[in-house]
């Protein structure tokens, strides 16, 4: 379809900030089965094309040519799951480029994003982007998009931890790195100020869901539905829609880490699942921050000196590694993902 330049630009653009094991994807797939919404998967496009093109506002056919090539480049393997096809992107943003700017150009591509409900993309109104990594970049994100408001998704950092070493997340499994990992990442998210943020928890988003996707919409301003509860079959059914475009690999991947997606909401079944069960001694800077995200269980928190050196590989890891590589140019950026894409093949 052809939006108009206004109605582009009446379309808002918001954000999920959050660590990985937050329940995250549960809530993009809710949040996706609302007419007014599109929540697309996990790329940083819009952070890591900004310097290009921030300023561009002439485009020819060669230079959405150019453009399109360069994003399918940079996109991680899901790309054949969660993107329209090459061809099908590339006409879109020809269908517009008499009014591109970079905001147009960003929401055009959220926009082209596969919904497996194949929804009727006329009635959206909001994108709400989740990206972990986003929260290492908030500085650079509300420059880009200053009128964005931003969902902070909370987990208890010893059930978090417990679920990250059962994927094996992190090349570090150290339960004291991985909580500066987590304390990092929403020391961070609670610096925006109140009114641009809604702070909720997985373990309310499990056991209350109604009522937090009701808080949700209400903060960024979508119209609730129920059908947002009816989750059970959605994955699957994205799953069969794009099973041709998948490697058979990639698939069993797929159907492995987001096992939880294919489970039906039980919220009474789901209280059973959150149990803390992974103790061990954190630091008072880890006890403040779970105090601000609503956490109370204060006798479970046993204070305890920091762990230098987890602290350092946290920090060396997450905000320096991200920054260093959002600084490299663009061209650097395309070489290690298909680099990376290669190694994954083999």
């Amino acid at each position: 379809m052809t939006w108009t330049s206004d109605q582009l630009d009446a379309i808002q653009i918001h954000f999920v900030l959050c660590t990985e094991r937050t329940g995250s994807s549960m809530l993009s797939l809710m949040l996706n089965l609302n007419q007014e919404v599109i929540s697309p998967s996990e790329e940083q496009f819009a952070l890591y094309f900004y310097k290009k093109y921030k300023n561009k506002t002439r485009w020819s056919d060669s230079d959405i040519e150019q453009f399109v090539k360069e994003f399918f480049l940079l996109f991680d393997r899901n790309a054949d799951l969660f993107f329209e096809d090459k061809s099908t992107f590339e006409q879109l943003l020809k269908g517009h480029k008499e009014y591109l700017n970079y905001s147009r150009l960003i929401k055009l591509c959220y926009l082209s994003f596969y919904d497996a409900e194949l929804k009727d993309k006329s009635a959206i109104k909001f994108i709400i982007d989740k990206q972990i990594k986003y929260v290492y970049h908030l500085d650079r994100l509300i420059s880009i998009f200053p009128e964005a408001k931003f969902i902070i998704l909370s987990r208890n950092i010893f059930d978090n931890i417990n679920a990250k070493q059962k994927r094996k997340l992190n090349w570090n499994q150290n339960p004291r790195y991985l909580a500066e990992i987590w304390v990092g990442a929403y020391s961070r998210a609670l610096e925006i100020p109140e009114s641009k943020r809604i702070i909720i928890s997985f373990e309310q988003l499990l056991t209350h869901p109604e009522t937090i996707l009701k808080e949700i919409s209400s903060f960024i301003g979508f119209t609730y539905n129920d059908k947002m509860l009816a989750t059970e079959g959605v994955f699957d059914q994205l799953i069969q829609q794009r099973k041709s475009r998948l490697e058979p690999s990639y698939l069993e991947k797929l159907n492995q880490f987001h096992s939880g997606l294919k489970k039906t909401l039980n919220p009474e079944l789901n209280k059973k699942i959150i149990d803390s069960s992974n103790k061990f001694q954190i630091t008072k800077n880890q006890v403040i921050i779970m105090k601000k995200l609503t956490y109370k269980r204060q006798d479970i928190w046993v204070e305890s000196s920091e762990n230098k050196l987890q602290k350092l590989l946290a920090y060396a890891y997450r905000p320096l590694m991200l920054d260093l590589y959002f600084n490299l140019p663009l061209s650097i950026k395309i070489m290690i993902k298909q680099i990376k894409k290669k190694k994954q093949i083999v």
